[in-house]
């Protein structure tokens, strides 16, 4: 998990883009950059997006843009409820997916993780429950105000 004070030194997230014009993450946010600095920067903007349709798109931004390089594959052409094996990843693929997600993310994912959470959707929730992180709002309980 991360310490939200931990990051306070860097940039404000809002120097951070949250992709590129052909709409792929940033390499901060790829993980091409110093690991450890692309964790932070990915968490940061998790954390400063707030919970819901915005912070949701943003890891799954994240996600398409790890899935389309390893596949090989445009961005626009991934759908994120789609299963992985549709989109052409295989057991090593997924591995490396895994392992880039790690760097990327500092989250301790297994190199199964992608076969367990087998879609961009799920694999995305998975992910940022690791970095404890809350892609949508709480929901009231009944009878809450």
């Amino acid at each position: 998990m991360h310490d939200a004070s931990a990051h306070a030194s860097h940039a404000p997230a809002s120097d951070v883009p949250t992709q590129v014009s052909n709409g792929t993450p940033p390499p901060v946010l790829s993980g091409a950059a110093d690991p450890a600095r692309a964790a932070d920067e990915l968490y940061r903007r998790l954390v400063s997006t707030q919970p819901g349709r915005q912070r949701r798109k943003l890891m799954t931004s994240f996600l398409v843009g790890q899935v389309a390089e390893i596949a090989g594959l445009a961005p626009t052409d991934i759908d994120e409820t789609r299963p992985f094996a549709e989109l052409g990843l295989t057991s090593q693929s997924i591995a490396e997916l895994a392992e880039r997600l790690r760097v990327a993310t500092g989250a301790e994912l297994s190199a199964t993780a992608g076969w367990r959470y087998p879609s961009i959707a799920a694999l995305g929730d998975h992910v940022a429950e690791l970095m404890g992180v809350q892609l949508d709002r709480a929901t009231e309980s009944v009878g809450q105000k």
